[in-house]
């Protein structure tokens, strides 16, 4: 079996887009997605992911709760978290890598590709973009953490449209194409990040 990423994030355009530079990044990879803990838990059973990449907020449960379960099944495979809030350190002994929301999608390229050339490592130290208290934005101000998934769903895409560009560019149709499907989904991103800030209490 070949390796295998499984990208566990309820934000469908962000794990669509990671999905999408990874597979172009490292070739021969399989990258899986999944919405939720249940969902991941189904697909982890069947492909035994070399690498787990999870939102620390889902839907049906925390990202931290996740790793813990599926390491526990599947020891050799690899977390990495992704929260819009910085972790207390103690968390980080069971992680490769930790990255803050939004969070420059070349960064976890690199990491995603180390952790697959180390394989898992206790000594490894995490990698984490570290914000300031001043860009943490407090709970009655906005949706903080819907706003960073969407800014990362942005980052994640604007990288993934150069990528998909690039292997379209002799071909003014798939351009065009390509150009219109991209500026949708990035639309509504941008839409939903407006919205959230400005709901306030």
């Amino acid at each position: 079996m070949g390796l295998s990423v499984l990208i566990v994030d309820d934000n469908s355009g962000l794990a669509y887009f990671t999905a999408y530079s990874l597979k172009q990044e490292l070739a021969g990879l399989t990258v899986l997605t999944a919405a939720s803990c249940r969902e991941a838990r189904s697909l982890a059973g069947n492909q035994q992911p070399s690498l787990l990449i999870v939102d620390l907020e889902l839907p049906d449960g925390n990202g931290l709760d996740l790793v813990s379960d599926l390491k526990s099944q599947f020891p050799a495979m690899i977390p990495i978290l992704i929260t819009a809030t910085p972790l207390s350190v103690d968390v980080h002994k069971d992680l490769f890598g930790v990255l803050i929301k939004p969070y420059d999608p070349e960064i976890l390229i690199d990491l995603v590709s180390r952790a697959l050339e180390l394989g898992d490592s206790q000594n490894e130290s995490p990698v984490e973009k570290h914000t300031t208290e001043e860009e943490v934005a407090s709970p009655n101000q906005c949706d903080f953490h819907h706003v960073q998934n969407r800014l990362s769903g942005l980052l994640a895409g604007i990288r993934a449209l150069r990528l998909e560009l690039q292997a379209v560019a002799d071909d003014p149709s798939e351009v065009r194409r390509t150009v219109d499907e991209y500026s949708d989904r990035l639309s509504t991103m941008v839409k939903e990040a407006s919205e959230a800030l400005k709901r306030r209490n």
